[in-house]
């Protein structure tokens, strides 16, 4: 005899009978009619299974006599009120899964020629666990197939769905059954240090078995369903498999001989890195530099047929304020062997930097697995740094311009002046030492001798403006030497600095210098009377000539007769009748 069964969380197990849990499937006899119910698909007996059967007196008699599925068990016939119940062993499947690539990794020469194109083989092996002899064994499988599970943005997708996931669904037999798959590496890959996954997660649902009464196989308890394989990329490490990078920097400025700080707003370096080792992990070239630069962008230069360089760029905060950094990881995480690259990096320079006389700038260039090789993985370059200003002269209209003077001013002085005004429109502030007072100095002109003045200014601001004007007393009795009626006077003001510290801006060269120029013209002075008395005797000789011209042409006698002619009364009365005399007494 056999112990009754025991209840188990609503369950009914045959502890005597299977030590693991054994599968059964169950049959139900009815006494009144002689045969078989509908078997059940649980492989467990549920407790609520024999409620709505109304079953009394379960276990009453017990019965192991055949052997109907032929795998080496007994089946197990149950009494109860009215019922018999038949418990059978289901068939059990154990799933093996084997995937594999072609080819098994990806080749280095091809990262770069997208997209690329492999092959998958899933194969499924489907054999008995159990030791039935039962035939035409089938089983529906689902497998879910996934590609970098959990990246945010898979590297591979499958051909056939232009995705990362896939599903199958199939109805196999025993034996080992395979499928080629084909994937795709759509994008260039960036990480190429961590493997391609491709997850398989699969379920088995037995198919009914005719020839067992639609006896159902099941998956054997506590099978694994879930497998990866790894699809990893080409390292080039050499024949030792230990991969040892050799890293080289160089920096230049393209061309840039000095930092004019005002006018260089934006200051370009070209870097050159190469890997002349093997493959190098997690490379970054780091940048140091002023304060009064900072980090503004990155571009890379193709240099065919190699591809430009993956860079990605920031600043880095840093406690020294006097010193600033900015790191670029270059083509993350391989930086391949044989490998060359060059990029420019642009730093914008403030206008109100305070560089000193050179600017330095360094470079380093670092990774995992590099060989310690401190004088080519480091490079640094310096730089001239002037300072631009924009200072204009010009000068006043309120300057003399124009004196003239006769023969006779010669001993005598004029005030002239010349005024400037010396404005500073932009640019960096000026500085110098202050000498105190202006210096003087003769000076040899093209015609005459000349009077140099230098006037040093302790410091001069952007929108700053200084008047200054040359005042003097002109003698006119030097310009009597020169031989000539008219004389220029020419004064000149230049703006000078120590060039080696400063730079005009661009253009603004001729605002240096502003020119002044006042005209002295000599008039004669005439004696009146000379003129005057030669007029008059040059007048009364000019009278005299006019009458005796007009005498000898008889211009007096015929107009005397022709008057006489037309008035014979006025001749009558002027006969001496009008006229009288008294004599005195």
């Amino acid at each position: 005899s056999a112990p009754l069964p025991a209840w188990d969380s609503g369950l009914l197990t045959w502890p005597a009978l299977h030590p693991s849990p054994l599968l059964f499937n169950f049959s139900i006899l009815c006494p009144s009619h002689l045969r078989l119910l509908e078997p059940s698909q649980s492989p467990l007996l549920d407790s609520h299974v024999f409620l709505s059967l109304s079953l009394q007196y379960f276990g009453r008699s017990l019965s192991g006599g055949q052997d109907l599925t032929l795998d080496g068990l007994v089946d197990l016939a149950v009494g109860a009120q009215g019922h018999v119940l038949l418990f059978r062993s289901r068939p059990v499947l154990t799933v093996d899964v084997a995937m594999r690539f072609l080819p098994p990794e990806v080749a280095s020469q091809n990262w770069e020629q997208l997209p690329i194109a492999l092959n998958a083989t899933v194969c499924l092996t489907i054999y008995r666990s159990s030791k039935d002899q039962l035939r035409d064994v089938q089983s529906s499988v689902r497998y879910d197939l996934a590609l970098d599970p959990g990246r945010l943005i898979p590297r591979a997708v499958f051909a056939e769905t232009q995705n990362w996931t896939l599903t199958q669904r199939k109805t196999l037999a025993l034996g080992e059954h395979c499928e080629t798959l084909k994937l795709l590496l759509p994008n260039s890959v960036e990480d190429v240090v961590n493997p391609i996954i491709l997850r398989l997660n699969f379920s088995l649902v037995g198919e009914p078995i005719p020839s067992s009464r639609n006896l159902r196989p099941v998956l054997a308890v506590g099978s694994q369903d879930l497998f990866t394989a790894s699809l990893p990329f080409e390292k080039n490490c050499g024949q030792d498999h230990l991969c040892e990078g050799d890293l080289s920097v160089n920096l230049s400025f393209s061309g840039l001989q000095t930092l004019v700080v005002g006018s260089t707003l934006e200051l370009n370096m070209t870097v050159t890195v190469w890997n002349e080792g093997e493959d190098s992990y997690q490379t970054v070239i780091s940048f140091y530099y002023p304060a009064g630069l900072s980090y503004r962008r990155v571009i890379g230069i193709q240099q065919p047929p190699q591809r430009p360089l993956r860079l990605a760029c920031e600043a880095v905060t840093s406690e020294n304020k006097s010193l600033r950094s900015s790191s670029c990881s270059i083509n993350h995480p391989i930086f391949q062997g044989g490998i060359k690259g060059t990029f420019i990096v642009t730093f914008d320079v403030s206008y109100k930097a305070t560089l000193g006389d050179r600017l330095l700038l360094r470079a380093n260039v670092s990774s995992e697995n590099n060989k310690p090789t401190a004088n080519k993985t480091t490079s640094q370059l310096e730089l001239p740094v002037k300072y631009a200003i924009y200072t204009v002269i010009s000068r006043q209209e309120e300057s003399t311009k124009y004196f003239n003077f006769s023969v006779y001013d010669k001993k005598s002085k004029k005030a002239a002046e010349h005024r400037y005004r010396v404005r500073g429109q932009g640019g960096s502030k000026l500085s110098c030492p202050w000498r105190g007072s202006c210096e003087v100095w003769p000076s040899n002109c093209s015609m005459a001798d000349c009077l140099r003045f230098r006037c040093d200014v302790p410091s001069f601001g952007v929108q700053e403006e200084l008047d200054f004007s040359l005042r003097g007393n002109l003698s006119f009795d030097w310009i009597s030497q020169t031989a000539q009626k008219k004389v220029l006077v020419v004064s000149v003001a230049e703006i000078t600095f120590d060039r080696s510290v400063y730079s005009q801006l661009p253009g603004q060269e001729a605002f240096l210098r502003a020119q002044m120029e006042m005209v002295l013209e000599e008039y004669e002075v005439h004696n009146p009377v000379p003129l005057i008395v030669g007029s008059s005797v040059g007048g009364l000789l000019l009278l005299v000539l006019i009458t005796a011209v007009l005498y000898k042409c008889g211009f007096f006698k015929r107009q005397y007769k022709e008057m006489m002619g037309n008035q014979p009364q006025d001749a009558a009365t002027l006969s001496g009748e009008d006229f009288s005399s008294e004599a005195p007494n």
